[in-house]
Order: C-alpha cells, then sequence, then structure tokens
C-alpha cells in the first residue's frame, strides 16, 4: 500500500482548496485571517485503503481533516483485541481530543478506502485556539459531540438487543448522509460493522436476516428499503435531530396523529 503526499504551500492549499475546506464544521465562523494562520504548513495527502493513518501510542503531531473517503477509529488492547469506535468519513476531524493528552494517540486510525485528508499542525491547532474563541468553540463542539457518540455507542452495548444496535446503527447512517430515500450507500466491511457494534459476526448475520424479514435488505455495497420508513422503528432523540421529517406528519412517530 502506498501512500502519495501533495505538498502544498500554504498559498496553494488557500487558492485551490478554501472553498472546500470553509465547509468544514471546525471552521465554522472562522476568520479568513485565523484560517490563513491555521493552514500555515498545512498538506493533502492521499491515501489507499488499509494505510494507517495513526496509531494509538504514537505522537500526535497533526489532526486531520477528512476531504474524502472513510477512516475507521479503532482502540487496541494489550492482547491485540479491538474495538471500533466509529467511521469518520468526508468533514470529519481526527485526533482533536489527542492535543490534550501528552501529544500522545489514545487511538488509532485505519484508512478502509482511497482517502484524502488534510493535515493541520497540531502546535497551530492549540496557538489558534488560544486567539479564536471561535475555534475554540469549534474545536470544543468536536470533542463534545465524539464524547456524546461513545455515551451512545455504551448505551447501544449496554441496553440494547443485537436488532435493535443494527437497526439504529443503519437508521443513523442513513440520516446522518443525508439519505432520505429507499436507497442509501454502505460499503463497509461487515466485520468490521459487528466489532463496532460489539457483536459476533454470526450474531451480525442472523440480525441481518430479521431486517430482512421486516423490508431492509443490506448488500454488499448499499441498503434497499422496501419503504422509506422501514427503520424508523429504531429511532431515538438522538437520531430524530437528524431526519428532516421529524416533528411533521410525515414521521410515522408525529404526536399529533390521531
Amino acid at each position: 500500500m502506498t501512500q502519495k503526499t501533495q505538498k502544498l504551500d500554504f498559498s496553494a492549499v488557500i487558492k485551490n482548496r478554501i472553498n472546500e475546506i470553509k465547509n468544514v464544521q471546525l471552521f465554522e465562523n472562522i476568520e479568513y485571517s485565523v484560517l490563513s494562520q491555521l493552514l500555515r504548513l498545512a498538506r493533502i495527502s492521499s491515501y489507499t485503503a488499509k494505510k494507517q493513518v495513526l496509531r494509538q501510542g504514537g505522537e500526535v503531531t497533526h489532526i486531520y481533516i477528512i476531504l474524502s473517503g472513510v477512516v475507521k477509529v479503532f482502540r487496541t488492547d494489550t492482547d491485540g483485541n479491538e474495538v471500533t469506535l466509529l467511521f469518520a468519513q468526508k468533514g470529519d476531524a481526527l485526533f482533536t481530543s489527542c492535543l490534550f493528552h501528552n501529544d500522545y494517540a489514545q487511538i488509532s486510525g485505519d484508512v478502509l478506502e482511497d482517502t484524502e485528508l488534510l493535515a493541520i499542525p497540531a502546535e497551530n491547532v492549540l496557538k489558534t485556539s488560544k486567539v479564536s474563541s471561535n475555534f475554540a468553540f469549534n474545536l470544543l463542539r468536536d470533542i463534545s459531540e465524539k464524547n456524546r457518540q461513545l455515551m451512545f455507542m455504551v448505551e447501544e452495548i449496554t441496553l440494547h438487543t443485537a436488532m435493535d444496535r443494527l437497526g439504529r446503527y443503519l437508521l443513523k447512517t442513513k440520516l446522518e448522509n443525508g439519505f432520505y430515500g429507499n436507497e442509501f450507500p454502505f460499503g463497509i466491511d461487515k466485520s468490521l460493522v459487528a466489532s463496532h457494534l460489539g457483536m459476533t459476526p454470526e450474531t451480525l448475520s442472523r440480525s441481518l436476516k430479521k431486517l430482512s424479514r421486516e423490508g431492509v435488505k443490506v448488500g454488499k455495497k448499499n441498503v434497499e428499503l422496501e419503504y422509506s420508513q422501514a427503520l424508523c422503528k429504531y429511532h431515538d432523540e438522538f437520531y430524530d435531530l437528524h431526519c428532516p421529517k421529524y416533528s411533521t406528519p410525515d414521521c410515522p412517530h408525529y404526536k399529533g396523529k390521531s
């Protein structure tokens, strides 16, 4: 597996990718001058599948913004067992929380498909967070959101059945990526999904068969729904926020319905 790094000077980064970069949530409401300082010495790198971005225990010299692709974020114990924490996608920031823990990563990141990352020096991030309240807020929001996701992950594994976990995960994937019809892409390896949901591959296989009888068919690259609301039974207040039909008459859980 190879990694190709495109060495961009600061002006080229701003000139060629500024519109794309400005749309990243971490840079929301950031003044141009602040963004310019933050991206000084930043670089854009292309990674192929199975390439590791950072290993658990490694020094955090940069944070990374995903411009395209998917990165698996996970932890490994001393026996080599691993648990998948999340699948980070376009616009997500990687390793932001690690900046405040002695500069060493508590997590690893592996690329699952061809991926493009914007690497920003950790020193720039820390300096900018001290002079820009907007950026500091965005950084805090990013870390808070990841903590919330982990909290819900613990709840899912502890309190919900395998079917519930799978259904809720598929609904979350569908809504967070803006797919509201009867089909949406889903190309993540099923063994990784099983690890993320705290179940064995065999349990996942049984749950997929049960979901298929409910009108949810999970293929190698896509999920097909017999009707658009087939996953709505797995909703909760966390996922409701991402649904444009929530609290409208089109929502099957609309309280105004008789």
